[in-house]
């Protein structure tokens, strides 16, 4: 075996080395890639400024009216030719690393890859996250998959390098003169062109290659040559297609201009992390050529081309030819998430493997926004006066005015439905598809404006190609997610007001609406406009109001009945005994073989505990219940997960925050003998001098009992808070009377008492749930209680006495915890002036427990605090009891 394939084929553990970067680096680096993006956006927005101020949006109209369909036609057949040298990659790598698919397998997978890349970019991760996907699927080993995804992502800038090194050969005084902070053009041209040696050092047999990439195969000098020549086929096809977008908009810069601008724009939009360098790239290529001389309506007009016939057009095509790779499968999606975690080199693939198991749906979520953005902006300027003419000689002109209206009315519709698009909801997809038909069919009839019509129909084919997708009913409303879909609507609602303005002046405010005439392009404006904010405002009330609901019903007296005789049947947990306060939702899977009780408090779906049932159904359990949850578009979450079942979350994409720590005492053995047990014997012969007696009470109890029970439980209340639930019981006879209650009595008179909680599993597990004494109990009282308790559980034949949780025990205590739990870890310290967290944990260690970690499961993306948070209040009851008893 050669030791190329020995490293690619050798799945080996994960290095140590992985995870070991200092927690507050990471802090910093999360924090660096938030903030750079959007200063980097602002800078060239700034800069662009001045060019943006002057543009004449009639120069602009005028330069896109008169291309002819033939030039585009031609343009976008030259700009298919970039793609396929992109596929150059993986023509070479799939060969190299023996990966038997046939060409036209690597190609329908590497053609969604590249434009995927180029659309959504994160230097060029994304286009790696989806070959990721794609080799996964095709059972190729995944440290195989590992060095492939690498090594194309390493390849990427080469071309660019090169470009960068040719731009400053020919053109170094054209880069001290563009108008751009002094030094910065230099910076950034030297770093990318200083990229190529790099990457023949790093990737060879060196020793630079052992230092830093020794788990990547080295490349031989043949094979680094190749990719460099599809890089540089990459980037100097894509070259082309700009300088011919500019020609076509009557914009032709000399040569070096064009190099060196297309090499600076390219650099930015990369090092801006920006998605496809949307807004940098563009406004950087603004500013160059605007400062070379060059009309700004030509520049702009150029870029626009470039953008829809080099990105669009080619993603669209992406879309269409990977519609099945896209369809997410959960557990393969964890498992490569795993596997690309565990690779040092390659552990940076995390985020677009997160990202591509939903890019599909999502960017059709984009493009059905942009779709009503074309919408508003073809209302917005008047039609071509030749296609008008024909229009309004065989339609009426009230038809036409009313499709014009219409159009506005279903852009705004279709920029509504945006989110649930990309959130895969099904009621979107149903009106998005009629939506766009009928944006087609409104688009001709308006002014023949069959472009725009070509785009909405492709669009609606697409959505239609991926409609097993959209399965869900809903999608969260408060999310970061919603809040920026709902600032760029407000954005695109903004900006057409503004381009009525611009086009039209005071005489769009000033129109009379009643006005209909083909040329009154200013009174046609007005009502379109008036249109946007009524049709704006209804769709925001609509999707405010109509979001479903999972249909949650607490259990009657017989779902109660029916869950106590699972129990029965196939065991429970820990909390199992806590379904029967009905405070609770039932959910069974399909074949009725697990059972999972939870809450429900805003948008969460809070389970109490693991999944109870069959050992082999658990994990179908666990992924039914994500999946009921995500089609309501609600957030699943465990809470007080055990330490034996990490594994049924971990695999399903949960992250793990501890909660605390079990004290579970052995009672086979247990007695009051040994120097350790001081404490305890001392207790329970203070209760012998003071008549303290212990008795457990089995059902059903007598009215009078209930009197005494109800009377220490009033005492015990006393100026506490109210009742709790979900985690916690509360005096309820109905739930009391379904188990044994341990009580403790001083002659005649009940001082104290303990309701049980079996775990229905042959006696494995006993633990107490209500525990409460009089206000008159002796000293020492509830350490009696619990002495006989651990005594009654011993002889009655169990192995474990569960104590409860001590709280934040055990949370964060090293220097590699993450964050959220070495804040846990300070509150546990500090904050026991507030709860007595060390005192708890203290008290039970008298028992000499064995701890156990307890968890809580919540997706990756979510912040346990909050969750946190969220479950507190379910416990307490509710936001309002919360904010009621405050």
């Amino acid at each position: 075996m050669t030791q190329r394939q020995r490293l690619v084929d050798n799945e080996t553990s994960p290095s140590p080395l992985a995870n070991a970067t200092p927690s507050g680096a990471r802090r910093v680096l999360r924090i660096a890639r938030a903030v750079w993006p959007p200063l980097v956006l602002a800078l060239v927005g700034w800069l662009g400024w001045h060019d943006m101020r002057g543009l004449d949006l009639h120069a602009l109209h005028v330069i896109t009216s008169n291309l002819s369909d033939l030039d585009l036609l031609g343009l976008q057949l030259l700009a298919l030719v970039p793609v396929l040298a992109m596929c150059g990659y993986d023509l070479l790598l799939s060969r190299w690393l023996r990966i038997d698919l046939r060409i036209s397998q690597v190609l329908r997978y590497a053609w969604p890859a590249c434009t995927l890349a180029n659309l959504v970019g994160l230097s060029g991760m994304t286009g790696a996250g989806v070959r990721y996907l794609a080799l996964s699927r095709e059972g190729v080993a995944g440290r195989t998959i590992a060095v492939y995804a690498g090594v194309q992502l390493l390849a990427v800038p080469l071309g660019l390098g090169l470009l960068c090194a040719a731009a400053l050969a020919v053109a170094p005084h054209l880069s001290t003169s563009v108008p751009l902070p002094r030094g910065l053009p230099q910076l950034l041209l030297l770093a990318f062109a200083a990229y190529i040696p790099v990457f023949f050092l790093l990737t060879g047999s060196g020793a630079l290659h052992r230092r830093f990439f020794h788990e990547l195969p080295p490349l031989t000098v043949g094979l680094r040559l190749k990719l460099t020549l599809a890089s540089l086929g990459e980037w100097g096809l894509a070259l082309a297609v700009l300088g011919l977008s500019l020609a076509l908009a009557g914009v032709r810069p000399e040569p070096q201009e064009l190099l060196l601008a297309f090499a600076l724009a390219a650099t930015a939009g990369i090092a801006s992390q920006v998605p496809g360098g949307l807004g940098v790239l563009d406004g950087t290529l603004l500013v160059i050529l605007g400062g070379l001389g060059h009309a700004a309506e030509g520049v702009l007009a150029g870029i626009l081309l470039f953008r829809l016939c080099y990105y669009l057009v080619p993603a669209l095509l992406g879309l269409a030819l990977g519609a099945r790779l896209f369809v997410p499968d959960e557990n393969l999606f964890v498992r490569m998430l795993r596997r690309a975690e565990a690779h040092r080199v390659f552990g940076v693939l995390r985020l677009p493997v997160e990202l591509i198991g939903a890019v599909g749906v999502r960017l059709l979520g984009y493009l059905t926004f942009l779709a009503g953005v074309v919408l508003l902006v073809s209302a917005g300027y008047p039609a071509l006066a030749e296609r008008s003419a024909v229009v309004h000689g065989y339609l009426p002109l009230i038809v036409v005015e009313g499709s014009h209206l219409l159009s506005v009315v279903a852009g705004v519709v279709l920029l509504g439905l945006s989110r649930g698009i990309a959130g895969g909801v099904h009621r979107a997809y149903q009106l998005a598809l009629v939506m766009l038909l009928a944006g087609a069919v409104l688009s001709l009839v308006k002014g023949l404006d069959y472009e725009e019509a070509s785009y909405l129909v492709a669009l609606a084919a697409l959505l239609r190609a991926r409609r097993d997708y959209f399965e869900r009913l809903a999608y969260p409303l408060l999310s970061r997610r919603n809040l920026l879909w709902f600032l760029a609507l407000l954005a695109t609602l903004v900006g057409y007001a503004w381009l009525g303005a611009a086009l039209y002046g005071n005489e769009a405010w000033a129109a009379s609406l009643l006005k209909v005439a083909p040329g009154a392009h200013a009174p046609r404006f007005a009502r379109s406009l008036l249109a946007v904010l009524v049709t704006g405002a209804g769709m925001l009330g609509w999707l405010a109001f109509s979001m479903p609901r999972p249909r949650l019903l607490l259990p009657g007296t017989a779902a109660l009945d029916e869950a106590r005789t699972f129990y029965t049947v196939h065991g429970g947990h820990a909390f199992a005994h806590l379904t029967l306060l009905g405070d609770k939702h039932l959910f069974h899977t399909a074949d009725r073989d697990a059972l999972i009780a939870y809450g429900a408090i805003r948008n969460r779906l809070v389970a109490l505990g693991d999944p109870a049932g069959a050992p082999a159904a658990l994990e179908g359990a666990v992924l039914a219940f994500r999946q009921f949850a995500d089609r309501y578009g609600c957030v699943p979450v465990f809470y007080e997960v055990s330490e034996a079942n990490l594994h049924l979350y971990h695999d399903h994409g949960f992250g793990l925050f501890k909660l605390g720590e079990q004290a579970l005492v052995p009672v086979a053995d247990f007695s009051l003998a040994g120097k350790k047990r001081d404490d305890l014997r001392s207790a329970v012969n203070r209760a012998g001098r003071e008549g303290l007696e212990f008795g457990v009470l089995l059902q059903p109890l007598a009215d009078a009992v209930w009197d005494e029970l109800r009377t220490v439980s009033d005492q015990w209340l006393g100026t506490r808070t109210a009742e709790k639930g979900f985690s916690l019981g509360r005096f309820d006879r109905h739930y009391l009377s379904q188990a044994p209650i341990a009580v403790v009595r001083q002659g005649d008179v009940m001082v104290a008492f303990a309701s049980l909680m079996p775990d229905y599993h042959q006696q494995h597990e006993l633990s107490i749930d209500l525990m409460r004494h009089a206000a008159g109990a002796p000293h020492g009282c509830m350490d009696f209680l619990f002495v006989r308790l651990l005594e009654y559980a011993r002889d009655a034949g169990y192995a474990w006495f569960n104590l409860g949780v001590a709280p934040l025990a055990g949370v964060g205590e090293n220097e590699f915890a993450r964050p959220a739990e070495r804040l846990a870890r300070l509150a546990y310290e500090y904050g026991n002036r507030f709860y007595n967290y060390k005192g708890l944990r203290s008290y039970k260690e008298k028992f000499q427990p064995v701890w156990r970690g307890t968890y809580l499961a919540y997706p990756y993306q979510m912040s346990p605090r909050f969750l946190l948070v969220d479950i507190a209040a379910l416990i307490a009851g509710g936001y309002r009891r919360v904010l009621v008893a405050n």
